[in-house]
């Protein structure tokens, strides 16, 4: 088993090492007071002494595999196309699914305070086709062919409210749907931000920002307290998922680097 090699191997050198079974996975624990030569706890956090390391078990879940014997295109869609794939699972039945296949998508964190002093968020406004509303929202967009996904957030961030950042941090990438969809979903913190002088476009609010946004993009920036949207997120027009699993990536960001903490003890 997996779990016994782990153990084989690491046994030897660190104490406090075990191993125990769990559904279709390994989860090892590593007691942190024996390796503190290879894990470096960040200042101003406490962490329990040990960490859970969970493991697949690949070779338990041959079963739930499918393999793709043909596939075609269906429809190109612009921000996405369209696949129709035929696959196979493990005990031969068959069937068609289709896929899309889109871009990386980006999400923009941007923390900045307002007249007041209060932490906010930068965030957009602007009208959603598929449910015909207007949402509050994090900057984000699609990555262009060959952009890195750093590049593209801070592309966004600029395009959307018109301002630029001195500091990106990556906080969290997911699978949008993987039921369907093909792609994955980048977040980043920008801190330290602060407008270009002589922007151009349309991208006007109360937070004042102008960028340059896209033919058929209509929006406004905006400033919205962090502590408001982490109450309404869900709410009214705090309602786009990607906008709350941003959230997420940016509240256990915080709490991973003792950031709510040391507010807290300020």
């Amino acid at each position: 088993m997996l779990s016994e090699v782990i153990a084989e191997l690491l046994l030897p050198r660190f104490n406090g090492f075990h191993t125990e079974q769990r559904h279709d996975f390994a989860v090892c624990r590593i007691n942190l007071a024996h390796v503190s030569e290879l894990f470096h706890r960040p200042p101003g956090i406490e962490r329990p002494e040990t960490f859970m390391l969970r493991l697949s078990m690949n070779d338990r879940d041959v079963h739930l595999n499918w393999k793709e014997i043909n596939s075609r295109l269906v429809k190109r869609c612009g921000i996405f196309d369209l696949y129709e794939s035929k696959r196979q699972a493990a005990d031969g039945r068959q069937g068609i699914f289709h896929l899309l296949e889109a871009p990386g998508w980006v999400n923009v964190v941007p923390v900045l305070p307002d007249a007041q002093g209060r932490s906010c968020f930068l965030m957009v406004k602007q009208y959603r086709q598929g449910i015909s509303r207007i949402t509050v929202e994090f900057p984000a967009g699609l990555i262009e062919s060959a952009e890195p996904p750093e590049a593209a957030a801070a592309r966004e961030l600029f395009e959307e409210t018109g301002y630029l950042t001195k500091s990106l941090k990556p906080i969290g990438a997911i699978c949008p749907n993987p039921a369907f969809m093909t792609n994955r979903c980048y977040t980043f913190l920008a801190e330290g931000l602060h407008r270009e002088t002589g922007g151009q476009g349309s991208a006007q609010g109360s937070a004042g920002g102008k960028g340059r946004l896209d033919e058929l993009e209509l929006l406004d920036a905006l400033l919205v307290p962090t502590e408001e949207l982490a109450a309404e997120i869900g709410r009214g027009p705090f309602c786009n998922s990607m906008t709350a699993l941003a959230l997420f990536w940016y509240q256990r960001f915080n709490w991973e680097t003792g950031a709510d903490r040391n507010r807290t003890d300020a």
